[in-house]
């Protein structure tokens, strides 16, 4: 039996000012556990509502605070975990590897790492690697050979947070899942990837260590 839980089985930069239709009016709420509303200033002009959106960044990075407090930080093991193909009958590997609980010479570590490794390259800021290299003891199927499983990070956590909040709260997608508000979503996710390129990441470095046993 695979280790951690399956997510599958928990549930079966932009301008300001954006225009859009508004959906519900005026407020927008995110239901954090101290269950404080979001408001973001409107104004009209020519007709249609306009709502200042400069608060976002600070919303994403309350949704962050939540994911951080709400998971324990994992680290990324690698195995290589024999098992018999069903096609023919041999010994093949699965490399999706294992987590365990960070320690916090590990997260130290990685920290210290951060912006000065081999895989620095790959991501858009520190803060950007930090979420992708800090696990939690849950994993999606990819139905990939040799590579059955993918751990969840907390940028997965994020990610998946903030996409709730706006398809709950911005009306992007009808009932019948056509995209109808293509620039708002554009707009939104603009804010998203800002908020990880420009964001210093040592807050959450030192919010990270609290959960660290």
């Amino acid at each position: 039996m695979p280790k951690g839980r399956s997510v599958c089985e928990d549930r079966d930069r932009g301008s300001a000012l954006l225009d859009y239709e508004i959906w519900p009016p005026f407020i927008l709420r995110f239901p954090l556990r101290d269950e404080r509303r979001c408001c973001f200033a409107s104004s009209c002009e020519g007709g249609r509502e306009k709502l200042d959106f400069r608060h976002i960044p600070q919303l994403i990075a309350r949704m962050l605070m939540e994911v951080i407090q709400t998971h324990i930080p994992h680290q990324w093991i690698y195995t290589a975990e024999p098992f018999i193909n069903p096609y023919n009958g041999k010994i093949s590997y699965d490399y999706s590897g294992e987590v365990r609980k960070m320690k916090k010479e590990e997260f130290a570590e990685l920290v210290r790492s951060l912006g000065r490794s081999k895989g620095s390259r790959f991501y858009c800021s520190p803060l950007d690697e930090l979420l992708n290299n800090v696990y939690i003891d849950q994993w999606v199927p990819t139905y990939m050979s040799n590579y059955g499983k993918r751990w969840v990070t907390y940028c997965d956590l994020l990610r998946e947070t903030f996409d709730q909040w706006k398809y709950s709260h911005f009306e992007i997608y009808d009932e019948d899942g056509n995209e109808v508000n293509e620039d708002l979503n554009l707009q939104l996710d603009e804010i998203f990837e800002d908020f990880l390129e420009n964001t210093s990441h040592e807050p959450f470095v030192r919010e990270i260590e609290k959960t660290i046993a």
